[in-house]
C-alpha cells in the first residue's frame, strides 16, 4: 500500500476514533471514495490491456494464414506473438495504447498495417502497433 493509500485508510480510522466531525467525515469519505474510484478504473484498464493483447495475438493468428506484403517482411512465424501492451504518456500529457510484437523486425510496416486495421474493426482503433525482434 502506498503512503497515499495508507494515509487515506489512516484518515478514515481516525475520523471514526474521534468526535463526531461532519466536514471531517465528509472529506474522508470522498477520499475513500477516490481511493475506491481509482481501483476500479485500475481494472478496467487492466481488463483493456489483456483484451487488446488477445485482439493483437487473433489478428497475427489471422495474417499468419493470410496472404499479404507483409510475406515478404523479416517475421519468425513460429514465435509471433503479442509481448505486451502499454499505456504510453508523452510530454505532452497524451496518452495513447502501445502493442509490441515480438518476433518481427522493427521495419515490418505492412504487418503493423494490417494488424493495425484488424484492431480497428474490434473497437480498438486507438492502439499503436510496433515491432520488435
Amino acid at each position: 500500500m502506498s503512503d497515499k493509500n495508507g494515509s487515506v485508510i489512516d484518515n478514515l480510522w481516525s475520523v471514526l476514533a474521534n468526535a463526531y466531525n461532519p466536514a471531517k467525515i465528509e472529506s474522508t469519505i470522498r477520499e475513500v471514495q477516490d481511493y475506491v474510484g481509482g481501483l476500479v478504473d485500475l481494472r478496467r484498464v487492466r481488463g483493456r490491456f489483456k483484451a487488446i493483447e488477445e485482439a493483437v495475438d487473433a489478428a497475427l493468428g489471422k495474417a499468419a494464414a493470410t496472404d499479404g506484403s507483409w510475406r515478404d517482411e523479416p517475421i519468425n512465424w513460429a514465435d509471433l506473438h503479442c509481448a505486451g501492451v502499454e499505456f504510453v504518456v508523452d510530454e505532452f500529457s497524451d496518452g495513447r495504447y502501445v502493442a509490441t510484437i515480438e518476433e518481427a523486425s522493427p521495419a515490418c510496416p505492412s504487418l503493423c498495417k494490417f494488424v493495425a486495421n484488424e484492431l480497428n474493426k474490434v473497437g480498438f482503433g486507438d492502439v499503436e502497433v510496433r515491432t520488435e525482434w
